[in-house]
């Protein structure tokens, strides 16, 4: 839920890191700017394991599902013992 709310609240823009995710790509970032437009509450939903193929391969722990009312974001996330923050594998929108 912590990398929901830190996406939700990317302040400034350029901000590329947060303290729970390695790298926030600026495709994502757009997408939540355009979601945020079109509506600002949104509610967040974590689900185990990837998205399906052609999606997902597989790699990912968990996906964060963002949600606005009129869009859905799907965040693959995969943990990063190294860094102990969230690497972000990559997003699809319904």
């Amino acid at each position: 839920m912590a990398v929901g709310k830190e996406l939700l609240n990317l302040d400034p823009p350029s901000i590329r890191s947060t303290h729970n995710i390695v790298f926030v790509g600026e495709g994502l970032k757009q997408k939540i700017k355009e979601l945020k437009n079109q509506n600002s509450n949104f509610s967040f939903q974590i689900i185990s394991g990837d998205l399906e193929y052609p999606y997902g391969d597989f790699q990912a722990d968990n996906v964060l599902i963002l949600n606005n009312g009129f869009q859905k974001v799907d965040i693959r996330l995969k943990y990063n013992p190294a860094k102990n923050k969230f690497d972000i594998l990559g997003f699809k929108t319904e």
